[in-house]
């Protein structure tokens, strides 16, 4: 999802972990996910994992994802792509990455 807001426009950003069966899990470590437009960051938002608090901030319960609002500091072009980079560090010293290109819309809501 993409707003406009008086303070510019930003990405609602759902992110979900699976587990070896595929089955929807919680993950414990460090969520970071960057927006990119034409190559250059213009987003970035970090969510800790660890412990109760840090789910608590950024675990959805009714989407069941964990969810980010990134703040940019441009609005791209409408019809033009912007890409997601999702980085996960766990606990474990796992590290998972993942990326998703979004077209921006021609209008937000």
């Amino acid at each position: 999802m993409v707003a406009r807001t008086g303070r510019g426009s930003m990405i609602d950003a759902r992110v979900e972990f699976f587990d070896s069966d595929r089955d929807e899990t919680k993950a414990v470590g460090q969520l970071t996910v960057v927006v990119r437009f034409d190559s250059n960051e213009i987003g970035r938002q970090s969510a800790d994992l660890a412990g109760v608090g840090g789910h608590a901030r950024a675990w959805d319960s009714v989407t069941e994802t964990y969810s980010m609002q990134i703040p940019l500091s441009i609005n791209p072009l409408p019809g033009r792509i912007v890409v997601l980079q999702a980085t996960f560090e766990g606990v474990d010293g796992s590290r998972m990455t993942a990326s998703r290109e979004v077209r921006w819309p021609e209008t937000a809501r």
